[in-house]
């Protein structure tokens, strides 16, 4: 990895940590990205490709490139449904299209799970690369995210007009109500009292928050403001003390917003006059020139930093 430097006007030189991708992936071309904390402080970065390929990157190990579980012989049975668990070709003329990892409740194990533009779910073992079999939908995965219930962590997935939950090696259970249209980015948010939602951001400019234990209504208010499909979502807080907040961006209204979910307030709107389709909010409490939360958003236009005083 490389140390670079980027400048902030008020902060001056900010480091920056750069890899060179793998020759596979920099030929196939990156179509989804994202990292994994373990309690050590490492982190692991997965990248998934154009090729469908899944490839993990660690301090220790530099690149590994992920098996594909349509081609290895799994030990785990195989279940046959409608949206169903299945050993077909999954990766094949295909793309990766959305990435999260989770550890499996009360265990050391992590998963990294892919959605794929064929439809399919996957799941790896992040430590040893393990496939576990394959849950099958009916049309392209648009997004995915991870949420404690009841019962253990389940996934959720968006797919044609619907959100669906798996579990690794089982097949699908349950879905949010069709009524909601198409979801486009889906992202966890935290309460203050730890209990954790699911948020959607629909094709209709409407974010929901759900409890992964009643799915039939919306467990806090529906946030309206966008004019058009919300493109990205993401959960973050601007100190280790402040409430947890919700972030957006919208294709077609070209806005980030800002939200309290509790109260369904609209905190900040930014118009960038671009087209935007993806959203992060890094930590940077431990960062002493950083003294407001920062939003990393980008498009077709390209991408840009900005810190929000809220």
């Amino acid at each position: 990895m490389t140390p670079r430097h980027s400048r902030d006007r008020r902060t001056g030189p900010i480091p920056i940590t750069q890899c060179p991708w793998p020759e596979e992936v920099a030929f196939q071309g990156l179509t989804a990205v994202t990292s994994h904390l373990w309690p050590d402080g490492s982190v692991s970065v997965i990248a998934g490709t154009y090729g469908g390929g899944i490839v993990r990157w660690d301090q220790e190990n530099g690149w590994l490139r992920m098996p594909d579980p349509t081609r290895t012989v799994l030990s785990r049975p195989v279940h046959d449904l409608t949206d169903m668990v299945s050993s077909r070709p999954a990766h094949d003329l295909t793309r990766i299209r959305a990435l999260t990892t989770f550890r499996v409740d009360d265990t050391d194990q992590v998963f990294v799970v892919s959605g794929t533009s064929s439809g399919t779910v996957s799941f790896h073992d992040l430590a040893t690369g393990e496939p576990w079999p394959v849950v099958r939908a009916s049309h392209a995965i648009r997004a995915l995210a991870a949420l404690p219930s009841t019962e253990g962590t389940i996934v959720a997935y968006s797919s044609a007009a619907a959100v669906r939950f798996c579990r690794p090696g089982q097949p699908s259970e349950g879905r949010l109500p069709s009524r909601i249209g198409i979801v486009g980015c889906l992202t966890t948010w935290t309460a203050e009292d730890g209990t954790v939602f699911l948020a959607t951001g629909g094709s209709d400019g409407v974010i929901r928050l759900w409890s992964p234990d009643a799915l039939r209504q919306e467990a806090l208010p529906v946030l309206h403001g966008h004019q058009g499909p919300v493109t990205a979502i993401a959960s973050f807080r601007a100190s280790p003390t402040a409430p947890p907040l919700l972030a957006t961006v919208g294709q077609r209204d070209t806005t980030v917003r800002v939200w309290e979910p509790r109260t369904g307030e609209e905190l900040t709107r930014i118009v960038t006059g671009a087209a935007l389709t993806s959203l992060c909010a890094p930590l940077t409490w431990d960062d002493p020139k950083l003294a407001e939360p920062v939003l990393v958003f980008g498009g077709t236009a390209g991408a840009a930093v900005v810190s929000v005083r809220l």
